[in-house]
């Protein structure tokens, strides 16, 4: 079944509006230009622990990635500073030996 497409009018005939409409180009740019990019790079050095986005940055995984290892309980400890959560060096080395010792227990 096809449907016809009319167009918006104020009401008086042969004077179109445009009210309300915009097209996706103009919606997307607006949402485009609210959103701020969140810094990344490598932690500053000196630091003992990362926050989460940039413990996500050096061992190469996304933030998603990083979110579904905690609902499975395989993510490195976190500790809170100032209402932040944070990932100790400490924390991230037991983490890796963690995911070695699983890979070494999965290939025998």
């Amino acid at each position: 079944m096809r449907m016809k497409c009319t167009e918006v009018t104020d009401g008086k005939p042969g004077n179109k509006s445009d009210k309300g409409t915009t097209t996706s180009t103009e919606s997307e740019k607006s949402k485009k230009a609210r959103k701020k990019p969140k810094a990344r790079g490598p932690p500053p050095e000196g630091v003992d622990s990362y926050t989460i986005s940039q413990w996500c940055w050096i061992r190469n995984v996304s933030r998603t990635t990083y979110y579904r290892m905690k609902k499975q309980h395989r993510n490195p400890r976190e500790i809170r500073v100032l209402g932040r959560r944070m990932i100790t060096k400490q924390a991230d080395r037991e983490w890796v030996e963690a995911r070695a010792a699983e890979a070494l227990i999965a290939a025998e």
